[in-house]
């Protein structure tokens, strides 16, 4: 992108919980690879979802989508091939997402303000296996969002000047354990 844009975005973030012990016990070699694996999961999910992996974080990325639904819908699918992923392999990919929603500005190819840094901390207060939005997501996904939430409480996000109300998405493993967390037969394999 030329020069600074701005422009409306939802922002995902996923972080690999626990990276670094991670790759201290298992190694560069297989660290390397479980991160190729995430780094597949989530550009599939963009993809499918239409957004872009905007940025890889070393232990995780941002995306971006269009729609605040969208992107809910590709955090459910990143979790639920992650959950695939480790049905079937001992080392375990442990991934929390955290999503908001506002208006960025875009500069070569990356996405800057409050919104991205607020998915940034709406991530780092998840846990494994979670996935946590903000207020806004919500309140803009409405009657699209096609997955249950709960209210997970007000935070005081780090370097944010207000409290923030964050929601917890209930989601659920894909009903067969064979089945790709993606359509049209996509596999990471």
């Amino acid at each position: 992108m030329a020069g600074l844009r701005s422009g409306t975005w939802s922002v995902l973030f996923t972080d690999f919980v626990g990276s670094t012990e991670q790759r201290s016990v298992l190694g560069d070699v297989v660290a390397d690879t479980l991160l190729r694996e995430h780094d597949r999961i989530v550009r599939r999910a963009a993809e499918v979802n239409a957004g872009a992996v905007i940025v890889g974080t070393g232990d995780g990325a941002m995306l971006a989508f269009a729609g605040a639904a969208d992107a809910v819908d590709a955090a459910v699918a990143i979790q639920r091939a992650v959950q695939h992923h480790n049905r079937f392999h001992d080392e375990q990919i442990g991934l929390r997402i955290g999503i908001s929603l506002g208006d960025l500005a875009a500069e070569d190819g990356e996405l800057h303000g409050i919104a991205a840094a607020e998915a940034a901390r709406v991530c780092a207060i998840a846990n494994a296996g979670e996935i946590l939005l903000s207020d806004v997501v919500r309140v803009v996904a409405g009657t699209r969002l096609r997955h249950q939430i709960v209210d997970h409480g007000v935070h005081e996000l780090k370097g944010l000047p207000a409290p923030t109300r964050v929601w917890r998405v209930l989601w659920e493993p894909a009903d067969d354990e064979w089945a790709s967390p993606f359509p049209f037969g996509w596999n990471s394999y």
